[in-house]
């Protein structure tokens, strides 16, 4: 089958449900990334310790999380539904109201 537009520019920006595992991943791959940061505290690893600083809670980890959760969480809404963030974020707020209404009447 061919497509007008070259595959990773029109079949792979298209906004589907499935297909989330690399976005699974980046968070696995960052979380163990921190946790082996945060507890290479080992005999061994002492010139790790030295080059890289680690052993123990670094204040860069937090300001690395606060910007790549909100990024990563845009990227996983763009990419699974096929909507504005704005009216994504409108409809989602609307849903839980209802509900939270729906439930004390």
């Amino acid at each position: 089958v061919t497509v007008p537009c070259p595959y990773w520019s029109c079949i792979m920006t298209e906004a589907h449900p499935g297909g989330k595992l690399p976005f699974g991943m980046v968070l696995a791959f960052f979380a163990s990334l921190h946790y082996f940061h945060y507890r290479c505290d080992c005999l061994p690893c002492r010139t790790i310790q030295m080059w890289f600083g680690a052993g123990t809670f670094r204040n860069w980890w937090a300001w690395f999380w606060a910007s790549l959760l909100p990024l990563w969480l845009a990227l996983l809404i763009k990419t699974t539904y096929d909507m504005e963030l704005l009216e994504f974020v409108q409809f989602m707020f609307n849903s839980m109201f209802g509900l939270y209404y729906a439930f004390t009447e």
